[in-house]
């Protein structure tokens, strides 16, 4: 039966080698996952992994107390994220796009005033400083920050919109007018009793 050294013996050697270990355990497990990509060709865009947004609003659309909307995705754009968020400390959804250009653009659905969804969208406060009306709903501008984007929100009365993201302001307005005119998913009522 052998004998473990003792700890005052270990030397880098040993250390080296299990760190080794287990570097390759990671890399083995995040390799299986499928969430990582690598690419020599073209660094600076490497294929898009895109998301089930539709399936994703839907179910959150059953757990929220406001109408959650998905329309159509623009021809040639992607959607890269969809998920549950916090806004003011009460959940919100939100869905990002790839656009046909490169540019990003998110939404953000919430039940929260205006004034709340400016001031905590990026957790600075901002100052409207102009607004556009996009099919029939006005869409206030809040310019951006040292470190935020533009943000364009508007209110749909049960429901507020929040774009953002690095695009123009067509790109904005062109998603923008795509969730006002979407009807809302179906939503679970038993939730909303809550």
């Amino acid at each position: 039966m052998s004998e473990s050294k003792p700890r005052l013996f270990q030397d880098a050697r040993d250390i080296g080698m299990s760190l080794f270990v287990i570097l390759i355990v990671m890399v083995l497990a995040v390799g299986f996952t499928g969430m990582c990509s690598f690419s020599r060709t073209d660094k600076e865009f490497a294929p898009v992994q895109t998301v089930d947004a539709e399936k994703v609003l839907s179910l959150e659309a059953r757990a929220m107390d406001f109408p959650v909307r998905f329309p159509a995705t623009p021809e040639g754009w992607s959607t890269i994220n969809a998920r549950r968020t916090m806004l003011n400390n009460t959940p919100a959804v939100v869905v990002g796009y790839l656009t046909d250009d490169k540019g990003y653009a998110q939404v953000l659905q919430t039940n929260q005033p205006v004034d709340v969804v400016a001031k905590d969208y990026f957790d600075q406060p901002r100052t409207q400083d102009g607004s556009m009306t996009i099919d029939g709903v006005e869409f206030l501008h809040f310019p951006p920050t040292e470190d935020g984007d533009d943000l364009w929100v508007g209110d749909l009365g049960e429901a507020r919109l929040a774009v953002s993201g690095v695009a123009d302001n067509a790109t904005f307005f062109e998603i923008a007018g795509r969730f006002v005119d979407a009807a809302p998913l179906p939503h679970d009522d038993a939730s909303a009793a809550r």
